[in-house]
């Protein structure tokens, strides 16, 4: 018998967006539990088709009312100021990609769409979440 890090019931995934055409505007995913998890990883399969590459927003939730973007700290020059703007990623590629997601909270979801033209240009997400 093979011997394996995670038990087989510690490992859970689902595909919270099949793998579907993107549009130019941000089109949510499905929402994902990731409550009790201690790692959580977006698998995307991006095919880039006419587009130049896509855009993603990763939200978490306590609740699945209310969602929360990641923000990314800039330092401003002039000022003794920083500013805290929401994160969007780019993927201008065609790449099969494992993004690994910090865990805080108990639901996460990918906002998605197409830098521009969407002819032959899809997206497929799974998600993963298992305790170590």
């Amino acid at each position: 018998m093979t011997k394996t890090l995670l038990m087989k019931d510690s490992l859970v995934y689902k595909v919270i967006r099949a793998d579907q055409i993107l549009t130019t505007s941000y089109v949510e995913s499905q929402t994902f539990n990731i409550m009790g998890a201690s790692q959580v990883q977006l698998l995307m399969k991006f095919v880039k088709g006419s587009s130049n590459g896509l855009n993603y927003i990763i939200e978490f939730s306590i609740d699945q009312i209310e969602f929360y973007q990641e923000c990314i700290l800039l330092p401003l020059q002039i000022t003794p100021f920083v500013v805290c703007e929401p994160m969007t990623r780019e993927i201008t590629g065609e790449y099969n990609l494992v993004i690994n997601v910090p865990v805080s909270t108990s639901y996460i979801r990918v906002k998605v769409k197409a830098l521009e033209s969407t002819v032959g240009t899809s997206l497929k997400i799974t998600a993963t979440a298992t305790n170590i």
